[in-house]
């Protein structure tokens, strides 16, 4: 039986694992490295930007609407 997930549980998954990630990296002393507007950007435990001065090798993509099925676990 495969269930369908609907696009904004899949972005509120999403979205609620990266704030962990960051908030986990935050308390270990690591530094976040993300995209911003095409450059890459670590982010300092403390929350200060440091630009990196290179563009993002593969950038972000747009995710198409839709409802999405996941294969039952064996």
């Amino acid at each position: 039986m495969k269930q369908e997930i609907p696009t904004e549980a899949l972005n509120e998954i999403f979205y609620n694992a990266m704030q962990r990630a960051r908030r986990e990296n935050r308390a270990l002393g690591l530094s976040n490295i993300t995209v911003i507007d095409g450059e890459l950007v670590e982010e300092k435990p403390d929350g200060t930007l440091v630009p990196l001065g290179q563009k993002a090798q593969f950038g972000t993509v747009k995710v198409k609407k839709g409802i999405y099925k996941l294969k039952k676990a064996i």
